[in-house]
């Protein structure tokens, strides 16, 4: 790191501390070439995050949050005190290996009019991630119906996919500004995908590093809240779908979220009335408060 950094990278953490402490050392570890700035974003961790950073790594800057903000709003906050020309967004429960950031970095440099993201790891070494496709009501219908979830092959290092996790993704500050940032109107979950919709409207392409090697644990933060996670993963759908499909296709998007949500709600009860299966009430309570989401008719601006 040194003075007149080419990328940014922005962390929003939220009560993982040692992860966020891992995260940062990986960077650290892998990205000697690169001369780039790290920009913590705190949303009011109560774990000793801020404290742990500042006394870790002392010429990282740190905006301490008084309130849980949101991840879009958050990332926001960071780009506004970056100075780099490249943003790299990354999650705090990321571990980034071999020379990711750098190959990354160096396509986007060739191709300024780009969104890259990086094939992601779970910690057991199987492949997470490897970009998604915008929602359709064929692709939800079978992975919320009936569970099916396929991942594309990849024969080529960087390769051209729909929207990828803002768990890692890189891309040249002017497309931020030309997009005004993340959002806000997403608290969590789904302002990545919103980005890269509204990005490729504007001929903006979103590629994903197939040879990339960065391990994802996932939803390390909302594992601490995982009712309201799951109601938040619907909401920024609901929000989604109404912000760019048309009524009727929003409507039945929404629907099968739905049934999908009174699908798992059923299973789960009659597991617990049936085997007494010891996991069963917690689900059931998280399915009955999701069916609170579609009850709500909350409305959203878009900026």
């Amino acid at each position: 790191m040194q003075g007149n950094p080419e990328l940014s990278i922005i962390i929003v953490n939220y009560n993982v501390r040692q992860l966020l402490l891992n995260c940062i050392q990986s960077i650290i570890d892998t990205s000697a070439n690169v001369n780039y700035e790290i920009i913590v974003v705190d949303n009011a961790s109560n774990d000793g995050s801020i404290e742990a950073v500042k006394g870790a790594f002392p010429q990282l800057q740190v905006i301490a949050n008084k309130e849980n903000v949101g991840f879009a709003s958050a990332n926001n906050q960071g780009f506004e005190l970056a100075v780099g020309d490249f943003i790299l967004m990354l999650n705090p429960d990321t571990i980034v290996k071999d020379d990711t950031i750098v190959k990354c970095l160096e396509y986007c440099k060739r191709n300024p009019l780009t969104i890259v993201g990086s094939r992601l790891f779970n910690a057991d070494g199987t492949v997470q991630s490897l970009g998604y496709s915008f929602p359709t009501v064929s692709n939800i219908t079978l992975s919320w119906l009936f569970r099916w979830n396929r991942l594309p092959t990849i024969r080529q290092s960087f390769v051209e996919t729909d929207w990828v996790l803002g768990a890692f993704m890189l891309f040249h500050k002017d497309a931020f500004k030309e997009l005004v940032g993340f959002d806000e109107g997403f608290f969590m979950y789904g302002e990545e995908k919103d980005f890269c919709y509204r990005a490729k409207k504007k001929g903006y392409k979103v590629i994903v590093y197939g040879d990339g090697n960065i391990v994802h644990l996932g939803c390390a933060s909302t594992k601490l809240i995982e009712a309201r996670a799951y109601v938040w993963f619907l909401r920024s759908q609901k929000y989604f779908f109404e912000k760019h499909y048309s009524n009727f296709k929003a409507r039945l998007l929404w629907l099968i979220l739905l049934i999908g949500v009174l699908e798992r709600l059923i299973l789960w009860q009659f597991l617990s009335m049936v085997f007494g299966y010891s996991k069963a009430k917690g689900r059931t309570t998280l399915y009955k408060e999701a069916l609170r989401v579609f009850r709500s008719t909350e409305k959203r601006s878009t900026p």
